[in-house]
């Protein structure tokens, strides 16, 4: 049996989206559940993962970043570019289409979106692996900023590895 599925389409196309766009849905169901239960740490990996025009930003950044040195440098010959320079991911947990969650059931100190520690680990690795952050309060908003460098590829491959055992495993994160 295969370690992954990986469907793409470039378009709304349907009958090749639904199973993927279906197991998506229901691995997130999944991690929601499991972020408010104390005893559950961590949801089994999808296996079906689909890339298409919601994903190709996280495909267009992961590669040169993660990639093999042979990946990054035909990405970027490709495209015409000499490299990324910088970049900025922002984070919100406690927007407005967020149910609010009551406090005596919340098994963590966030207000919005509740994590499991799996996805807590994603935070703490984004903050480590910044050039610099900041964190909201009030909005449990996180905005990392990186200044791309061979430093920095090698901190993300660092502290990625466990998350990240191969290139695909990013898109379970999505």
């Amino acid at each position: 049996m295969p370690t992954s599925n990986i469907g793409y389409t470039s378009g709304d196309s349907e009958t090749l989206s639904l199973p993927f766009l279906a197991s998506r849905s229901g691995y997130a169901s999944d991690v929601a559940k499991a972020a408010r239960v104390a005893d559950i740490k961590k949801v089994p990996d999808n296996r079906l993962m689909l890339i298409d025009y919601g994903t190709n930003l996280e495909v267009l950044f992961s590669n040169p970043m993660l990639g093999s040195e042979f990946v990054q440098t035909e990405l970027l010959r490709h495209a015409n570019l000499g490299d990324l320079a910088s970049c900025r991911c922002i984070v919100r947990l406690a927007h407005s289409a967020v149910p609010k969650i009551p406090k005596n059931t919340r098994i963590s100190s966030r207000k919005g979106v509740q994590f499991t520690d799996e996805l807590e680990n994603v935070i703490e690795n984004l903050q480590r692996n910044s050039t610099c952050w900041h964190a909201n309060g009030n909005t449990e908003t996180y905005t990392f900023d990186f200044l791309i460098t061979e430093a920095t590829r090698k901190a993300l491959a660092y502290f990625w590895s466990e998350l990240l055992p191969d290139p695909w495993t990013v898109f379970r994160l999505i």
